[in-house]
């Protein structure tokens, strides 16, 4: 081997072990809390006013708490009194993202709706590609307030559990629950153009002066994404407790059918419906009659 390849292949594994030591040592710099404070600072300095909190604790590996949290952009803002983060860091060298919990604790979020000049294209699920596959084990926020045009919306918890492996999208759980009720959905899709979908929910309802309505739901299909949405879908609905909203109702009503039209942005045009629906006694036959 001539003297000067020799001398090639050694500088440059002398240059790898140096990145490797370098990256090491980084990473046990910002596995210390003092190196997660001295970054903190620097990425403060960078930041400004865009985002601001009043303490952290922990590390930027893992675990790590922030509280006083608020994030600032012309159109909203965003506070939060506490955020808890863990994560796997050696999970990227296997080239993945898993985020192992994440606990969000009394949300405020402001939304301006000021209208735009920008015209949105047509939205293509294509488009959406990750560096890397992102698992979401345990996503939890307690207390979200939703404010736009001066009206407020209040979710007491959400619960969120799924990943994104390439182009599949599989959501394990998304709870959500208000004072007006609840809804567990879980399902799986692919982010394309041509977008299959499978999803199926539980839910709660409670109506003012009413007794609460529970019931199941399902979708499957596709959805067509361009200048128009196109859908066919098959899909199922159960419903307990529909009597309490009028008494001439059955007390459980069962529909299923499939659907397929476009959406045009401003209308929904079917091009097919068919329903079927049944009910748990004899007060539809006699409505019907």
């Amino acid at each position: 081997m001539p003297k000067a390849l020799k001398l090639a292949l050694a500088t440059l594994s002398l240059l790898l072990l140096l990145l490797v030591v370098g990256g090491l040592a980084v990473l046990g710099l910002l596995a210390t809390e003092s190196g997660t404070s001295l970054l903190a600072k620097q990425a403060g300095r960078q930041l400004g006013d865009t985002v601001s909190w009043q303490r952290l604790e922990g590390t930027v590996t893992g675990p790590l708490r922030l509280s006083g949290i608020h994030y600032q952009q012309p159109d909203l803002s965003l506070q939060a009194e506490l955020i808890e983060l863990d994560w796997s860091p050696g999970a990227l060298l296997c080239g993945s993202l898993e985020l192992i919990r994440l606990r969000a604790d009394g949300l405020k979020l402001d939304l301006d709706s000021s209208p735009t000049d920008e015209a949105a294209g047509p939205f293509d699920p294509g488009s959406i590609s990750a560096p890397v596959d992102i698992f979401l084990r345990d996503i939890r926020i307690n207390g979200l307030t939703i404010t736009q045009n001066g009206t407020s919306q209040q979710i007491d918890h959400i619960q969120l559990a799924g990943s994104l492996v390439g182009a599949s999208l599989t959501l394990e759980q998304l709870r959500v629950q208000a004072a007006q009720g609840s809804l567990d959905l879980r399902g799986t899709s692919r982010l394309e153009t041509e977008m299959p979908l499978e999803l199926h929910s539980s839910w709660t309802l409670t109506p003012p002066e009413s007794a609460p309505l529970a019931g199941e739901a399902g979708i499957e299909g596709m959805l067509n994404w361009g200048e128009t949405i196109g859908f066919d879908l098959n899909y199922s609905l159960l419903a307990n407790g529909v009597q309490a909203l009028q008494v001439e109702l059955p007390e459980t009503v069962h529909a299923a059918g499939g659907i397929s039209g476009r959406y045009l942005g401003e209308r929904l045009e079917l091009e097919a419906l068919e329903p079927q629906v049944e009910a748990a006694d004899r007060r539809v036959a006699e409505l019907e009659a």
